[in-house]
């Protein structure tokens, strides 16, 4: 009887081991997750600023295709600086 007792005790300590393993693995698999969600969110933030890149860069293309007189030429060529600024800003950031 002892034997068996002993093996009874041996099994339990090795399901003991395995849900001790399991709430280990539970607690990954939760970490992952968030890590998941975080990505998730911040490629949503790059898709984001890359259609508003997208939106600057056409009108920057716009700007220098169209003639205009000097007075509105350097307001343009103002605002064009501007939005070049603002996309090296956002290129740093992702950078990072």
């Amino acid at each position: 009887m002892d034997k068996s007792v002993q093996k009874w005790n041996n099994i339990l300590k090795k399901i003991q081991t395995l849900v001790e393993h399991n709430q280990q693995l539970k607690g990954q698999l939760t970490n992952y997750e968030q890590e998941l969600t975080d990505v998730k969110k911040n490629f949503r933030k790059v898709q984001q600023e890359n259609e508003s890149l997208l939106e600057q860069l056409n009108i920057v293309k716009l700007a220098k295709g169209v003639g205009l007189n000097g007075d509105e030429s350097m307001k343009v060529k103002a605002q064009i600086k501007s939005y070049i600024q603002e996309i090296d800003e956002i290129l740093a950031g992702l950078a990072r």
